[in-house]
């Protein structure tokens, strides 16, 4: 199958939309991820993908502990924001929507859910690697609506009646 009709497949799946964080000598290193799993109940594994050039990549597997931010749907210019090449920022000049938890883990305030995670392994896969992490704690939970990627678009997810 060509990229494009790949691309044109895959976006035919609703998905999750999360930034993954950590701090790697006092700067943030985040970006946008859409492939995020639970792979095992039993121990807490996580599974999401980055490409093998991220920043964010190298970052996290430098420090070992990360953050998952699962955003709201008043969120998505955080998406955007986090999707594109950004250079580091040091962390304390981020402080007007960014906290941090028990000192190595970075989260988005207003998130449905943000995530303490640790890094178990990666695995280099193409051009993308896959990451698997344990959640060590849940940071913060809210009742925002999270937010979907579907069909190139963000959209909500609402509840059936």
């Amino acid at each position: 199958m060509d990229v494009q009709r790949f691309k044109d497949c895959m976006s035919k799946i609703p998905t999750s939309v999360s930034v993954v964080s950590c701090i790697d000598n006092s700067f943030l290193s985040a970006c946008t991820i859409s492939s995020l799993m639970s792979v095992s109940v039993d121990s807490s594994i996580i599974l999401f993908v980055l490409k093998s050039k991220s920043r964010t990549l190298q970052s996290l597997i430098g420090s070992t502990y990360f953050s998952i931010n699962l955003l709201s749907i008043k969120q998505s210019e955080s998406s955007v924001a986090f999707s594109g090449r950004r250079e580091n920022q040091k962390f304390s000049d981020l402080t007007n929507s960014w906290d941090v938890f028990e000192e190595h883990f970075p989260y988005l305030r207003g998130s449905t859910l943000s995530l303490a995670c640790k890094l178990v392994s990666t695995q280099v896969m193409g051009s993308s690697t896959i990451v698997l992490g344990t959640i060590i704690s849940e940071i913060s939970c809210s009742n925002e609506a999270p937010l979907v990627y579907f069909n190139r678009l963000y959209h909500v997810a609402l509840p059936l009646k």
